[in-house]
């Protein structure tokens, strides 16, 4: 994998305002979610990118922040925009604080989060009928946007342990609500899990898990989910290198030319009453409303989180 090449072209990607712009939803590109996940993704790698990002995100935060301008605010995207200001300090800005503070608002009663703390704001933007049901969005607490949020810092999400530990499947994985594929949710689960020696067992079993894929599926898994599926082994890299240099090796062989991946961060939106998205069945690929799959258009997304664990690996000495 060309580590500086995949940096190269994300600097070009970024705009003259500090903002990325990725996936294309009804609602448009996506500006505030995607820049604030693609600035903690570089964050490690280069400061003075990172800090653009944050720039940006804090001259548009308005009680947290969403997917772009134009949507309702909503906790995924308001996590990933305080994870970037934390990661550089910036806890004690206006910004920070307003948005850490509309965060509060979409903890649930089970300790996790729910992406939409309000259905009239949501409800209006997708113009929902009176009668149809938004609580798959609002109220139901959300694994994937818990454990985005759980990535800003250890205590930001009070009793994580105790949250997540029962929402692990018996294969020993997690699933995202948000998200087609398990990895992304899986690795940030196994991530928030690592620190609390009383979740051993649960961290092992996901690690686990992670191996048999790679094993079984090998290169059809995506290069976003090889992605996390790495961070997730680089928990205890030396019992699973020989799954770590495969994914290498899928990794090394599928990068473009320009530096790039293919888009293949697969999120799903599903419908604003579906509690259980994974029995849904009719999901429209590459499509651009509820009911729907879409894929990072402009392959940033994929990238971005490429780069990061490539730096992840060499700082663990595992590559590069």
């Amino acid at each position: 994998m060309d580590f500086e090449k995949a940096f190269i072209f994300l600097q070009g990607t970024q705009s003259e305002y500090g903002h990325w712009e990725d996936y294309a939803l009804a609602a448009g590109h996506s500006t505030e979610w995607v820049t604030g996940y693609i600035g903690v993704m570089l964050a490690d790698v280069s400061l003075e990118t990172a800090q653009q990002a944050w720039e940006f995100l804090a001259s548009v935060e308005q009680n947290g922040w969403g997917y772009n301008a134009l949507t309702p605010r909503d906790a995924d995207s308001t996590a990933w925009g305080l994870a970037l200001g934390h990661k550089l300090g910036m806890i004690d800005s206006a910004a920070y604080q307003s948005a850490s503070q509309a965060l509060q608002a979409h903890y649930t009663e089970k300790g996790g989060l729910t992406t939409y703390a309000e259905e009239r704001p949501i409800r209006r933007f997708i113009n929902a009928k009176w009668y149809d049901s938004m609580t798959g969005w609002c109220g139901l607490d959300h694994v994937c946007v818990t454990v985005a949020a759980a990535a800003i810092s250890p205590d930001i999400v009070p009793n994580v342990s105790d949250y997540l530990k029962p929402k692990q499947t018996s294969d020993g994985s997690w699933i995202g609500y948000w998200w087609s594929d398990r990895a992304y949710t899986t690795a940030l689960a196994a991530e928030a899990l690592s620190n609390d020696p009383s979740a051993n067992e649960q961290v092992e079993k996901a690690l686990a898990w992670g191996a048999n894929r790679i094993e079984v599926e090998g290169s059809a898994i995506s290069p976003f989910d090889m992605a996390w599926l790495l961070r997730l082994l680089l928990l205890s890299p030396e019992p699973y290198k020989q799954a770590i240099t495969k994914l290498i090796d899928f990794l090394s062989s599928s990068q473009r030319d320009d530096g790039s991946w293919a888009a293949s961060a697969q999120m799903r939106i599903p419908l604003p009453r579906d509690h259980n998205p994974e029995i849904y069945q009719a999901w429209i690929l590459d499509g651009r409303h509820e009911g729907c799959t879409a894929r990072d258009v402009n392959r940033i997304f994929t990238t971005a989180t490429l780069l990061n664990v490539m730096n992840r690996l060499k700082e663990k000495g595992v590559y590069g």
